[in-house]
């Protein structure tokens, strides 16, 4: 049981350490299979598969210098400075399938107006280009906080 251990002496008085503070160490002295209790409670926190850093992305139409640009970000990013923005879930739909669907979104939600027509102007490779890699579906689409609506 006490293998690995050994008597220690203390050299200012060279007496042997009592055999009660050896059966201490005994006692801290891990058998296999045991884990300490950081390790148990670390085994009990759900693991993550990386989900939650996808979660909360959008796209969106924002006025920047003079003109209208496509950019991704956060969400409360994107709500706050886009006239236009849509949520993206993780999953669902091709990179191109999802560019026009959020092309079209945006389209019907500015109306028939200058804004839409700039926005059919912009190109499908752009919004695909803005799209995080891999599949993504739209999960709703709005109006930002923009002044600029």
């Amino acid at each position: 049981q006490c293998e690995g251990l050994r008597q220690e002496t203390n050299h200012a008085d060279d007496r042997r350490v009592s055999g009660a503070a050896i059966e201490d160490q005994a006692r801290n002295v891990q058998a296999r299979g045991e884990h300490t209790r950081a390790e148990r409670i670390s085994r009990r926190l759900p693991k993550t598969d990386g989900r939650e850093f996808r979660r909360g992305l959008a796209i969106g139409i924002v006025h920047l210098n003079g003109r209208e640009t496509l950019v991704c970000g956060p969400e409360e990013a994107i709500k706050n400075r886009a006239m236009f923005y849509a949520v993206l879930l993780q999953g669902g739909m091709d990179p191109m399938t999802a560019a026009k669907k959020a092309k079209s979104e945006f389209v019907k939600i500015s109306g028939e107006n200058e804004i839409a027509e700039t926005i059919k102007r912009i190109s499908l490779d752009d919004f695909v280009r803005v799209l995080p890699t891999g599949q993504s579906r739209i999960s709703f689409t709005a109006r930002g906080k923009s002044e600029s609506n």
